[in-house]
């Protein structure tokens, strides 16, 4: 796929054909989702007819885990040892859990499955660079080569 700069690019969105002649566009953020629909009408035209735009959040009532105390409860040490240890947990819980991104596999599935693998490490990469970035600005950011290593992809 070629991305906005003219250069081919991987990751910016994932597209699936459905049955009965319907496409889905996933992606990690709207304006790749705008760049993506934009793309598409430029190729296909009045091929395509846009049926509805949806956008999932992480909704943290849905997870089965303990929720820190509000920020400002907390020491700026004691906070970032705890948004830590909520993010190994989410992680450790979200690679048996199934991706709509990998067509639904876990990312323990995909790992092992080789026309998934180039997806889950398009994946992989996109979060280890928010991590980066994280980092990079000076924030509270987290190593996560133990998740490549579990999923055996180190």
């Amino acid at each position: 796929m070629v991305g906005p700069t003219g250069q081919p690019v991987d990751g910016l969105a994932q597209l699936e054909l459905r049955g009965e002649g319907v496409l889905e566009v996933f992606c990690l953020s709207r304006e790749r989702l705008a760049w993506a629909k934009r793309r598409l009408g430029d190729l296909a035209g009045a091929a395509l007819r846009h049926k509805a735009d949806a956008f999932e959040s992480p909704k943290l009532d849905a997870l089965d885990v303990d929720r820190p105390a509000p920020p400002a409860e907390l020491p700026p040490m004691e906070l970032a040892h705890t948004l830590a240890a909520f993010q190994h947990q989410h992680l450790t819980r979200w690679i048996d859990q199934p991706i709509p991104a990998l067509s639904s596999l876990t990312p323990r599935q995909a790992a092992a499955d080789p026309a998934a693998r180039p997806r889950l490490e398009q994946l992989l990469r996109e979060m280890e660079n928010a991590e980066d970035r994280k980092r990079a600005a000076g924030d509270d950011w987290h190593d996560l080569a133990w998740l490549r290593t579990a999923l055996g992809m180190a």
